[in-house]
């Protein structure tokens, strides 16, 4: 008996401490109640790492008798430092042509005294304001009052978000730490939903009740789902999009079965969606008229290649055709009045590219992405909303690659990394589909030779020649283009003093199909510390073309490390040190090698008669690492940031 005493006492009391454990996450409460426990109810690692932390939120979700849906929004932060400050501008938009409307807006600041006593500071109405962003969008406006480092902000409203295809999705994390986030929802069995969870964090609360109340007479469903502490997701140094990484919940819209009307069905198969596409006047059905096929006929050639005849075509438009910055999928004004306005839209651009390339006798098709700023493709969803871009997708033997028209001055060999790396949707004439990963037909290098003498006692005389391919060739290409050659460098150097350029070169700036190349040639005023009279010299030589930093400062971190493409880059300095003095200090050769062959950084020095020569090399060979190759990123620019800052030390011949 004693036993089963102590046993039973015993596990009551690690059921009372789980409980405990359990409740020191603050859960949502009504708004207003609020003790002193809450002021205190988080991690406390999180004040010196966060500015502030969502103490909870949760969204409660209902429809109307007009089958209006109606969100609930409640919001607890507790904010840390000064930083955490914007947690308390908040912004909440209206979208008119939906027909929504925001209201019951409350918002307080809760103040812990000394006397442990808490003090309420509410908002008043006349501290809530409309700001027209355009015709169809308002923002419902106001800062939380008297925010201070410790105080904790509540907020709520209710918003008439409209039809049932309004139904907002929910994103589980925050920029900030969030200790609970919770979304309830009550639906009309007459609406029924597709529910797509994205994320790695596992639910801890999934509840489906299914009578859970009467709409219209007919019977609902609340789904309640809550996520409990969630790490902040930040926009950190290559990592594409932060996005891609959050615990979201998409809502779409499957079928409805009103009472009265016949059912409809909302939600395709990737077969449908292809299919209805082809079936649109904007989408499968352009045709060219008579200017274009002209134009298509003095463009290429029955002597010309597949190959050779996407690129005529691709340099035509690209050099005579402007984006007007638009993303779209359809054509908006058709291929005739493109064609005409030397203008318009992804969609009206690559559609017209696309026919043209028909025309021409390649097998060219429309693909549908989603580009970086946009997110990640989820390929097992049939959602077109998904997508917000059209490219053309050519198909050449067995191979397959993306153009893109909007794209610039660039090699059709090397896209945009904006559409990098990405699932394009492909549409074929005969309704089928495919899938395509946009990857570049080029590699990403760059090989640069720096050289320039310390002799001269006032000035630095220095030659750079550089080689670029791929994203390096582009970007270069869109860098000069606004420039003549001199300016470039003057602007690319203007920090150095008494800056004068004596000659500037580029060559294929112009030719899309080859890499750029450039020399130039250029003096500026020397630092004192580089004066001759000094019996001791100490300089960094990669000058110009150092890493300043390490862009991975944080000790760890939890998301992956994606390169916007893999890229390989060699830099070497050639430096004559000047006569009547010796080396005497130069930096180490080292070398870091990333795992699973993911690449490396080298650096090495050699000294040759009065010439110092130093070559970095950065090998970065994925796009993608995952989290536990974070360490050894980290360590290989840091490896980068020692080496091309380091400092070589010559000493004048005779002295102490």
């Amino acid at each position: 008996m004693n036993r089963l005493y102590v046993y039973i006492k015993a596990l009551l009391s690690a059921l009372f401490i789980f409980l405990i454990v359990t409740s020191a996450i603050a859960q949502p409460k009504k708004f207003g109640h609020i003790n002193v426990h809450d002021f205190s109810s988080y991690d406390s690692k999180y004040d010196s790492s966060a500015s502030a932390i969502v103490l909870f939120v949760k969204g409660n979700v209902e429809f109307d008798s007009d089958y209006n849906c109606i969100l609930e929004y409640h919001k607890r932060i507790k904010i840390l430092n000064d930083d955490g400050f914007k947690y308390g501008d908040i912004e909440i938009p209206e979208f008119k042509d939906l027909d929504q409307d925001v209201y019951s807006i409350k918002a307080t600041t809760y103040t812990l005294l000394e006397n442990g006593r808490i003090e309420e500071t509410k908002l008043g109405r006349r501290d809530i304001f409309d700001t027209e962003v355009r015709d169809d969008l308002v923002l419902k406006k106001f800062t939380m009052p008297r925010l201070s480092p410790g105080v904790i902000i509540e907020y709520s409203y209710k918003k008439k978000l409209g039809s049932p295809f309004n139904l907002r999705n929910w994103k589980f994390h925050d920029y900030i730490p969030v200790q609970w986030s919770e979304i309830d929802m009550i639906i009309p069995n007459s609406l029924s939903y597709q529910m797509i969870f994205k994320g790695k964090d596992s639910l801890f609360i999934k509840n489906i009740e299914k009578r859970a109340g009467v709409v219209n007479n007919v019977r609902t469903q609340r789904f309640q789902l809550a996520k409990k502490e969630l790490p902040p997701v930040e926009d950190l140094p290559y990592l594409i999009n932060r996005d891609d990484h959050l615990s979201e919940l998409f809502m779409q819209l499957k079928t409805v079965r009103i009472p009265g009307m016949n059912p409809r069905n909302y939600f395709k198969s990737w077969e449908n969606i292809a299919r209805e596409l082809n079936d649109r006047g904007d989408f499968g059905k352009q045709k060219p008229d008579g200017a274009i096929r002209d134009k298509v006929e003095e463009l290429v050639s029955n002597e010309m290649t597949e190959l050779q005849k996407v690129e005529s075509i691709y340099n035509y438009m690209v050099n005579h055709f402007k984006w007007n910055r638009f993303y779209r999928l359809v054509t908006e004004k058709g291929i005739r009045d493109t064609f005409r306005d030397k203008g318009g839209s992804t969609g009206d651009l690559n559609f017209l590219l696309i026919e043209m390339l028909r025309e021409a006798g390649v097998k060219a098709n429309p693909g549908l992405l989603s580009t970086r700023d946009n997110g990640t493709v989820m390929t097992e969803y049939p959602l077109v909303t998904q997508f917000n871009m059209l490219v053309a997708v050519v198909e050449i033997g067995n191979g397959a690659f993306i153009v893109d028209v909007s794209s610039g001055d660039r090699s059709i060999r090397f896209p945009h990394p904006e559409i990098l790396y990405r699932n394009a949707f492909v549409i074929r004439e005969d309704d089928s589909y495919g899938w395509l990963t946009t990857v570049p037909i080029d590699n990403t290098y760059r090989r640069m030779s720096m050289e320039y003498s310390l002799a001269d006692s006032s000035r630095i005389s220095m030659t750079i020649q550089s080689n670029l391919k791929g994203a390096y060739s582009e970007q270069i290409r869109q860098e000069v283009k606004s420039l003549n050659f001199n300016s470039y460098w003057e602007n690319e150097f203007s920090e150095l003093p008494g800056l004068e350029v004596d000659s500037s070169d580029f060559e294929n700036l112009e030719n899309l199909s080859e890499n750029v190349s450039y020399q130039t040639s250029f003096s500026f005023d020397k630092d004192e510390s580089l004066s001759l009279d000094q019996d001791v010299i100490y300089f960094q030589p990669f000058l110009l073309k150092k890493l300043e930093e390490n862009p991975f400062k944080k000790p760890d971190r939890q998301f992956p490390i994606e390169f916007p493409f893999p890229s390989s880059e060699q830099l070497m300095v050639r430096v004559e040190i000047p006569e009547g003095y010796v080396i005497e200090e130069v930096p180490e050769t080292k070398q870091i090698m990333l795992p699973n062959g993911g690449g490396y950084y080298r650096f090495m020095s050699s000294i040759s008669d009065s010439v110092l020569t130093f070559v970095s090399t950065t090998n970065i060979a994925a796009v993608y690492y995952p989290t536990e190759e974070y360490s050894a990123i980290k360590e290989l620019f840091q490896a980068k940031v020692d080496a091309t800052n380091a400092t070589v030390v010559l000493k004048k011949e005779g002295s102490e």
